[in-house]
């Protein structure tokens, strides 16, 4: 029945679920950066204490000084000499949307509570748009593309598979998708 709606629908209805899915997981105030974890972030993988802590120094930093090139360049940062806010994990879409607001609003928000959110959200709709094209291209190409064209939607619907859209352990799908390949189910 899926594969009969159009294409349009079919992405609705990917974010649609990928949203749900990514609500059931986490805290409002999670994703809008109000939540005590943001106070000071502890990493959650172990040997990871300080990670996110540093991405928020970075990105608070970076939020806070002023237009200039090299683009993600911090003068602050890095005394004497300054450094690169990419070296220190900071993401750059991330830190360029705050800067943008920041510059707009005035205010300093804490957009990685959403970015978090659209990384748990939006798996589902890239998957469904590599379907798409992957039915698009299978439809109109010979035999032996078509094969090539159905190896890989299998592959990245596998990966789709050990993806975040439930709250199991990243140990678990970290092992899932070479026991997929092993196995050879996806040939």
């Amino acid at each position: 029945m899926l594969l009969e709606l159009p294409a349009g629908r079919l992405l609705v209805l990917a974010a649609v679920v990928g949203v749900l899915s990514a609500a059931s997981l986490f805290n409002w105030s999670f994703v809008i950066g109000g939540h005590a974890f943001w106070r000071f972030p502890k990493g959650t993988v172990t040997g990871s204490m300080y990670d996110m802590a540093q991405v928020l120094t970075a990105y608070f930093y970076y939020v806070q000084s002023p237009w200039h090139v090299p683009l993600f360049y911090v003068s602050a940062l890095g005394m004497p000499s300054g450094t690169n806010i990419i070296l220190m994990d900071a993401v750059p879409v991330v830190a360029l949307a705050g800067k943008l607001i920041c510059g707009i609003t005035g205010t300093m928000p804490n957009l990685f509570g959403a970015y978090f959110f659209l990384c748990f959200a939006l798996p589902g709709v890239m998957i469904t748009l590599v379907l798409i094209a992957a039915n698009h291209s299978v439809r109109f190409s010979g035999n032996y593309r078509r094969g090539l064209c159905q190896y890989y939607a299998r592959l990245i619907m596998a990966v789709g598979a050990t993806s975040p859209l439930k709250p199991i352990s990243a140990d678990r799908r970290a092992r899932a998708l070479p026991i997929l390949i092993a196995q050879k189910q996806l040939v």
